[in-house]
């Protein structure tokens, strides 16, 4: 069981390297477990390396550093995307394109 993300560039037309993206848990309250970059791809490959339990999960995307780094301003200073995982074997993907005044996010579970 894995969770993966792809970010792409909806202005640039290509992957949106090096966006920060923060995996949170949610216990009580939303608790940080892991931290990454997008690759040049545009992909963060796998978190946590044990893989998540069952539970209430998001994933933040840093839009306004990765907008800044363009000269651009988001009005979107972060996407968060949450969902539940309910099945410890399945594994997560989530697909977003973004752009300073848009984005669109989809999860799938495979």
């Amino acid at each position: 069981m894995a969770v993966s993300a792809r970010a792409l560039d909806g202005v640039l037309g290509r992957p949106a390297a090096g966006l920060r993206i923060r995996f949170e848990r949610d216990d009580n309250g939303w608790r940080p477990i892991a931290w990454d970059e997008t690759d040049s791809d545009g992909f963060v490959l796998v978190w946590p390396a044990s893989g998540p339990r069952a539970g209430a999960y998001r994933l933040v995307l840093d839009c306004d550093h990765y907008f800044v780094g363009l000269g651009l301003i988001a009005s979107y200073p972060a996407v968060v995307a949450v969902f539940r995982v309910a099945d410890e074997v399945e594994s997560y993907h989530l697909e977003v394109v973004l752009a300073p005044a848009a984005y669109s996010v989809c999860i799938a579970a495979y």
